[in-house]
């Protein structure tokens, strides 16, 4: 757990002191960019729940992929002649 707490710190000394740098030096912008941490902040179930919804469709199209095309590929290298 000591380890999740030191990097949620460094995400927030990061996201909070080098984002609206870059967003300034990038865009010209710094506070939009202060906006967008700040929200991400105040909102991260939202944004968590949709990264995982997509690591659940990544998952499902890779054991979809591996379930339907290994076997026959391991069949047509047995069909092989030696």
């Amino acid at each position: 757990m000591d380890v999740l707490c030191a990097l949620y710190r460094a995400y927030d000394v990061f996201s909070f002191n080098v984002i609206p740098v870059m967003g300034q030096v990038v865009a010209g912008d710094w506070k939009s960019y202060r906006y967008l941490v700040e929200s991400i902040r105040q909102f991260p179930c939202q944004a968590c729940s949709t990264v995982l919804v997509h690591i659940d469709e990544l998952l499902l199209i890779l054991l979809f992929y591996h379930h339907y095309t290994v076997p026959r590929a391991l069949a047509g290298v047995s069909s092989l002649p030696h």
